[in-house]
């Protein structure tokens, strides 16, 4: 297991996210909130050179999922809000203090500020050598906090291949063959979550959260192991709905549906099944391996994440998430550092560790005041 993921232990918090409701019969609120927080589906690192959009109209018909991932009930199409991101152009570094901040140390010097794949072969190309430096297939022993820059890139670069959806084949096709199972898992969990996106546009204000530091790897993984032990749920689908639903506990804030915690629980949903603090990481992960037993786990996780989430495309991002993982624990490292951006009238902004509102606040007039937060500018 890797080390040195640093940083304090996070004190417990309210989340909020855009996916999970732990009540199926109230999946209409549920959908209100991934349409509301439609960015944390597609969260993209930050952004630096020019990102590059195939001029080939995107095209569904090649896009292939997995057949080990259970089939969405609607047929995917990209929604309004992510064919917005097509049309957009990408800006620098966040800021210098970002970049100089994130390079890892000078032995295993990573550059994620270079210059973006600029055709299918280069993205192909660069997507093995992420995923094979992320399972040190490449030779070289990283530690967790060497990891987190290669985690920020490989987030970016699946948001790439969504914005060019014309080079999907190609890619998956040209993947290192050691790695060619984790670059179609994560593209099929990346396709899964923006065809959830239903199209109501991007919305004018950005949300009442808080962003704090996540807990630390090593600790968020002893809780999912422990929850696993206890109820018999892969600790990899704890991982892969907490990674969905809050970012690891980066959000913190009462969501519009109500729901609270790193793992999203509905207040009345957990006085029925749980006990503790919902947004208490300790108590919510073993929380949501409780539900999801309720739910049909572990003996059929996909039933049980449907329980969770009424929603095929969910249970299809979920499930591939926990492949990722159940292949190499690795992973993990690497999706831990993915961070928190919201797709907004102004721009793709990225939210950033300290980002703080006790309401809604107008984007543009954030953006104002954060011009170098800005990920993504409208063309």
């Amino acid at each position: 297991m890797r080390k040195g993921m640093g940083g304090k232990f996070a004190h417990s918090a309210i989340a909020q996210d855009s996916m999970n409701l732990c009540n199926s019969d109230l999946m209409g609120a549920a959908m209100k909130r991934v349409l509301q927080y439609s960015a944390v589906l597609g969260v993209v690192a930050v952004g630096c050179s020019p990102f590059p959009t195939a001029t080939s109209p995107p095209t569904e018909t090649s896009v292939p999922v997995d057949s080990a991932i259970p089939e969405a009930t609607t047929t995917v199409v990209p929604s309004t809000v992510e064919r917005s991101i097509l049309s957009v152009a990408p800006i620098g570094p966040a800021s210098e203090e970002d970049a100089d901040s994130s390079t890892a140390p000078s032995s295993t010097s990573f550059d994620e500020w270079r210059s973006w794949p600029k055709d299918a072969a280069s993205l192909a190309t660069e997507l093995s050598e992420i995923e094979l430096s992320i399972r040190q297939l490449d030779g070289v022993e990283r530690t967790a906090d060497e990891l987190a820059p290669i985690g920020r890139r490989q987030q970016l670069l699946y948001r790439l291949l969504d914005n060019n959806r014309a080079w999907v084949d190609e890619v998956l096709a040209a993947a290192d063959s050691r790695v060619t199972s984790a670059v179609e898992l994560n593209w099929t969990a990346r396709n899964a979550l923006s065809a959830l996106v239903q199209s109501e546009g991007v919305h004018d204000t950005l949300p009442a959260w808080h962003i704090i530091e996540p807990e630390p790897a090593d600790r968020l993984l002893s809780l999912y192991k422990a929850a696993e032990a206890e109820t018999g749920v892969p600790w990899t689908y704890l991982a892969a709905i907490n990674l969905i639903e809050t970012r690891t506990g980066r959000i913190t804030g009462v969501s519009s549906a109500g729901a609270v915690g790193p793992m999203q629980f509905l207040p009345t949903t957990w006085a029925e099944c749980c006990e503790g603090d919902p947004t208490d990481p300790a108590d919510a992960i073993p929380g949501a391996a409780t539900y999801l037993v309720v739910r049909g786990g572990p003996e059929d996780m996909a039933k049980a994440v449907r329980g969770y989430n009424n929603s095929g495309y969910y249970v299809d991002a979920v499930t591939a998430v926990s492949s990722v993982l159940a292949a190499d624990e690795d992973a993990y490292f690497a999706f831990h550092a993915w961070e928190v951006n919201f797709l907004s009238s102004a721009g793709l902004l990225r939210l950033p560790v300290g980002y703080r509102q006790e309401t809604e606040v107008d984007a543009s007039q954030w953006l104002a005041e954060n011009p170098d937060r800005l990920l993504l500018a409208d063309s």
